[in-house]
């Protein structure tokens, strides 16, 4: 989770001009609420929910909270879907998840290695491709476990190698190409996706890695 949040963080100020709501006086403002849950050990100090400001395209703090007990929430009036940033910490760098705020129940259960975010269309959007990407990953990591056993075992044949790397190789292109097209929609989603995943788009090994 570190290296992903140390992404974001790099990522975050380049998609600046892009994530604001614009400036419309047809749009009716409605209310939001963000509940965040921490699952234990995970603790934080403090909180800020932020986004960008379309009069001066900078980041705008929406509100904050202290003395953080396992679970907090924030809530307000906006009249878009936009690009919002959820910081934990008792600084801005310590974490920072960036998610879709829009008119509705949004709730955000972070865990000690990975996090949930449900709630408006862009959420689920992004919640559903991560769930499927991870899934894909699961599938590589097995593959790397059997590799790892046969090797240990000393029953790694080159016929069981090449199929292994047959089989990785296979799996790392559809995560490759599911991710290269998800990006590339019309969406807040996909940017959600570039922020959190956009590295691994030239980084992706495609065999088994020797023990």
């Amino acid at each position: 989770m570190t290296r992903h949040i140390c992404v974001t963080l790099l990522l975050l100020f380049a998609g600046i001009l892009l994530s604001g709501c614009g400036n419309d006086d047809k749009r009716e403002l409605r209310f939001y609420r963000v509940s965040v849950t921490l699952t234990p050990p995970l603790a934080s100090d403090s909180a800020w929910l932020t986004i960008v400001d379309d009069d001066y395209q900078a980041l705008r703090e929406l509100g904050a909270v202290n003395g953080i007990n396992g679970s907090f929430e924030f809530s307000g009036q906006t009249d878009c879907t936009q690009l919002a940033y959820l910081r934990l910490g008792t600084d801005s760098t310590r974490f920072v998840l960036p998610f879709a705020l829009s008119p509705d129940t949004i709730r955000i259960h972070i865990k000690p290695h990975s996090w949930i975010i449900t709630g408006g269309t862009e959420n689920q959007r992004y919640q559903r491709f991560l769930n499927r990407y991870r899934q894909m990953g699961s599938q590589r990591a097995a593959l790397w476990k059997s590799y790892q056993k046969l090797a240990a075992d000393s029953t790694l044949t080159e016929l069981a190698e090449r199929d292994l790397a047959r089989r990785d190789s296979l799996v790392a292109d559809s995560m490759r190409r599911y991710l290269t097209w998800r990006v590339r929609q019309p969406d807040l989603a996909a940017r959600l996706i570039k922020l959190r995943l956009g590295n691994q788009l030239d980084t992706f090994q495609r065999t088994p890695r020797n023990p």
